[in-house]
């Protein structure tokens, strides 16, 4: 071997190993960078998840508490002005800034005092139509304060259930929203805000640079091929309901990381994602010095290989834990926080105990009235006396703010209550020490058999702390608390509905029909009532939205359908008098497939001609429903009469009659109500003669009074429904009046 070669193999070896230890470098280092990237996607998603949790608990408990009012509502009509009354008292429980009451004409009572016209607003007409809605975030108009806010509304039927007759709502200060999401994370340069899938922004924390007034997708990309990139595969995400990940540059040019998750499922008028946000500073502030770092190391191993791997692991390792420590440690408290509870609540999977929701009564009168630095160390006391109060075994975090939460295990219930009563007079001792108003703790308690699904778990705490929040008397209180008495009943009345109609407990009623101008019965609406086993009679306000969400409605209309065709077979074979009787068919079991031929076979099963029973579609149902024309013109090749009910409830566009070849108008009880209003009358004089003009037969429903019975001949009206003719009766009764 030549010299010359002797001296390259050193060379070559020099290079090569450069080689290596470069390419291991890089290699490392993108695969580092991957790591942290990854780990910092799983914070954010930890982050998401807990905002998520803690955002759609709240709404539950707030649409649970409108939703049982809009129950009292359309059982108890008129009585509008004592349950606002009766709301007060949930205003300031349920950290409301007012509920109210908007009548169909869009007239609002509040329960601050106020009366004025919310018309226009958005959330009035979906509600109006029948939907459960969530404002995007408007300014307050009543108050005249620019103060951003969100309107959480209801739909209230009629007693029937079969028409809106007005909307409940509650107003939601947007800043309690961004309460909610004011978790500390990355050093509290992250933030979150709440989106829907158009990228409206309906809520944002703090820190967030996008405000309510922006939307989402335009603030966080700028116009070039990756921005649109980014802005696609999220909006795709979205349309499917997934999560995502993704990096976006702000308008003003700084780059960030997202993730993004569902935080409910298009219940209130929409889907809304979750956005948390870090800044790429945050992640470039810990890769920068491990790269520079790495490419050190890779002269180094050039001299002694073992200790530049040996540090370069070190230093990885090193890095990984101080991210962990950001993802994991409370800024403040230096405890954990709600990520490493969630974490090591895994790691107690099988502990029987309690789970405890705790945050202060107006702490924030600390923070503006006596400093930031004051409010923080009362928090950072409590912090330490929470300290004190947990063993090996049990846990304690914070989750943001005031708002901490326990793992306590306790013999039983009476332990565990002394230990909170303990606790709380420790923490009534706190002021006395910093000087600083009385502290009232709220806690809500959870048990669990086995500590495993913290979020669930804290979720669960969070609904039985709001018993008792805003209340003076009372400290705490437990899940099973909570009356879930309705929950139950409607359990069991879906259990039992296929046993019901075994045992024919659902009852076809009767409510006549009348001639406007000779006054004589010319037919009838079938209704269904539900008489249970034990007597009681079930209005179908209760369990017709039930069957409506479980699917069962179609089962329940096609069994009236059959009883009523049966009946209507038997009168006819036995000679007695028989007019046309009409059948509900329910928005839910107008998509069902072969609607038409199911219920052309029933007429033929019971060998009925199609000329004694016609088929109401109420107004509302034909809305949404694309096929709706295709329908009623399937329903007309058989021959079936179509009527058109609720006409004139706030759904159709009068130019919709043109499309829809109904046979029959059923006026709105709304629109009768017109009648003594002299505007209100023209309304009415004018839909009656259109449809007329149209070829329409005219019925007048929920007719009371004389006055409106000659107002409606003198319009030429058809039919009339009404208590001013007849209730609705069961069988035996009506056919006595139909048989006399």
């Amino acid at each position: 071997m030549s010299r010359r070669k002797r001296q390259f193999y050193p060379i070559a070896i020099i290079i090569v190993g450069l080689i290596l230890v470069f390419s291991a470098v890089g290699i490392s280092s993108r695969n580092l960078r991957k790591d942290l990237e990854r780990e910092m996607q799983m914070t954010l998603g930890d982050v998401a998840s807990q905002n998520v949790l803690v955002v759609y608990k709240n709404i539950e408990l707030q649409y649970r508490l409108l939703v049982g009012y809009s129950e009292k509502l359309q059982e108890n009509p008129g009585q509008e002005e004592v349950i606002l009354e009766d709301m007060k008292t949930f205003v300031k429980t349920y950290g409301f800034k007012r509920m109210g009451y908007i009548q169909d004409d869009g007239t609002a009572y509040t329960t601050d005092g106020n009366q004025l016209d919310l018309g226009d607003r958005n959330f009035f007409h979906k509600s109006m139509e029948g939907k459960v809605w969530i404002s995007a975030a408007l300014g307050d108009r009543i108050s005249g304060e620019q103060e951003m806010i969100n309107v959480f509304s209801v739909p209230v039927y009629d007693k029937a259930g079969s028409s809106v007759r007005g909307v409940l709502f509650a107003t939601y200060r947007n800043e309690v929203f961004r309460d909610m999401m004011d978790e500390d994370f990355f050093e509290g340069k992250g933030y979150s805000c709440i989106i829907r899938t158009d990228g409206t922004v309906m809520a944002h924390s703090q820190n967030s640079p996008i405000d309510s007034t922006e939307n989402f997708f335009e603030h966080i990309c700028e116009e070039d091929e990756v921005g649109y990139s980014t802005v696609g595969q999220m909006k795709s995400d979205m349309e499917n309901g997934r999560n995502g990940y993704g990096k976006c540059a702000h308008q003003d040019g700084r780059s960030a990381m997202f993730y993004y998750m569902p935080v409910n499922e298009n219940t209130y008028g929409s889907q809304w994602y979750m956005v948390t946000l870090a800044p790429q500073a945050v992640m470039d502030a810990r890769i920068n010095p491990v790269m520079r770092n790495a490419y050190v190391l890779a002269f180094v191993l050039v001299i002694i290989a073992a200790m530049g791997v040996t540090a370069f692991i070190l230093l990885q390792r090193k890095r990984r834990e101080e991210l962990e420590s950001l993802a994991y440690e409370d800024s403040l408290t230096g405890g954990y926080n709600f990520a490493k509870f969630r974490e090591m609540a895994k790691n107690r999977a099988g502990l029987s105990g309690y789970v405890i929701a705790m945050d202060l009564v107006d702490f924030k009168l600390i923070n503006s009235g006596f400093g930031v630095q004051k409010g923080d160390e009362a928090l950072l006391a409590l912090w330490g006396l929470l300290r004190k109060n947990v063993n090996d075994s049990e846990l304690v975090a914070r989750v943001n703010a005031d708002r901490f939460v326990l793992f306590w295990q306790a013999d039983d219930k009476a332990a565990l209550e002394q230990r909170i009563k303990n606790l709380i007079r420790a923490i009534k001792e706190i002021p006395e020490k910093l000087n600083i108003p009385p502290l009232f703790p709220v806690l809500g308690i959870y048990y669990v058999e086995s500590l495993e699904d913290a979020d669930k778990c804290y979720g669960y705490a969070l609904q039985a702390k709001h018993l008792v929040k805003g209340r003076r008397d009372k400290y705490y209180a437990f899940y099973d608390e909570i009356d879930y008495q309705r929950l139950m009943e409607n359990k069991k009345l879906e259990d039992s509905f296929d046993e019901a109609l075994e045992n024919g407990e659902f009852e076809v009623w009767y409510q006549p029909k009348y001639s406007a101008q000779s006054g004589e019965i010319i037919g009838a609406e079938a209704l269904v009532r539900w008489r249970r086993s034990d007597g009681k009679m079930l209005p179908p306000g209760i369990f017709i939205p039930l069957f409506e969400k479980n699917g069962c409605i179609s089962v329940l209309d096609e069994y009236v359908f059959r009883r009523v065709c049966e009946r209507q077979k038997e009168r006819l074979d036995t000679g007695k008098k028989t007019y046309p009787v009409s059948v509900n068919i329910s928005r839910v079991s107008l998509y069902f497939d072969r609607i038409v031929e199911r219920y052309e076979s029933i007429l033929k099963e019971t060998g009925l001609d199609v000329k004694y029973v016609q088929l109401e579609i109420t107004e509302s149902a034909t809305v949404d429903n694309v096929d709706i024309g295709g329908l009623i013109e399937r329903f007309h090749e058989v021959g079936f009469q179509m009527l058109l009910d609720d006409f004139g409830s706030g759904y159709w566009a009068l130019s919709s009659l043109n499309t829809m070849r109904f046979d029959t108008l059923k006026l709105d009880k709304s629109l009768i109500d017109y009648i003594g209003d002299t505007r209100g009358e023209k309304l009415l004089k004018y839909i009656t003669r259109l449809g007329q003009s149209l070829g329409f037969r005219i019925t007048a429903e929920g007719v009371e009074t004389a006055a409106q019975v000659e107002f409606l001949k003198h319009l030429k009206c058809d039919d009339i429904q009404g208590y001013f003719y007849s209730k609705p009766l069961p069988m035996q009764e009506y056919e006595a009046l139909v048989s006399g």
